[in-house]
């Protein structure tokens, strides 16, 4: 029997802004895109799982990437994640009647500090009963101990939750580990998902 649902964030309680962020921070350190992709994806796991902090984060990508350009006041990493940040309201009312049904509803997301600080500034957060993020707890998804890690705050087994996510990897761990996976493509998918689960939405 479902007794709690668990939710990543980007692309699912908001659409993901990832493209613009990239496109900034390549445009404003004068890189290309494979001199970028090269130092980003080298260090941001470390600033995902809180390793580093935002300051050590810059510092290591100036190095790999030879930018002599000066770090803007504004970090890279936020300001176009807040200009094109757009709420899945469709989502989030769902988690609302979910949880009005007497469900538990949790938050588990590879996060970093910049964009989780905002986030909880916004209120993004308030209706969950448990929020696991990467960089707070040292771990990200798809590592199983990230999903044991929550189902333990949850006091559940993992048949007794389901996790949607838009990325599949990470959906295909949560099954591995007996939750009920959904990989979130639209509200209708998802609502219909949940109802052949017999959850209450």
């Amino acid at each position: 029997m479902i007794k709690a649902g668990i939710f990543d964030v980007g692309g699912v309680l908001h659409k993901s802004s990832g493209t613009y962020i990239f496109q900034d921070i390549i445009q404003t350190f004068e890189i290309n895109e494979k001199v970028f992709k090269k130092a980003w994806y080298e260090i941001i796991d470390k600033l995902g799982k809180g390793e580093i902090t935002e300051k050590e984060f810059w510092r290591i990508f100036m190095e790999k990437t030879k930018s002599s350009k000066p770090l803007p006041k504004r970090s890279p990493l936020l300001r176009e994640f807040i200009k094109h940040y757009d709420r899945n309201n469709d989502v989030i009312n769902l988690v609302k009647r979910i949880k009005n049904n007497g469900y538990q509803v949790a938050v588990l997301s590879n996060s970093i500090k910049p964009h989780a600080d905002y986030q909880y500034k916004i209120g993004i957060y308030q209706n969950f009963d448990v929020v696991v993020l990467s960089h707070e707890v040292g771990m990200q998804k798809p590592d199983p101990e990230i999903y044991k890690y929550l189902l333990r705050k949850l006091q559940l087994e993992p048949n007794e939750t389901f996790f949607v996510d838009d990325d599949v990897n990470n959906v295909e761990t949560a099954a591995q580990l007996g939750m009920y996976g959904i990989h979130f493509q639209n509200i209708k998918q998802l609502e219909s998902e949940l109802i052949a689960l017999g959850v209450k939405i």
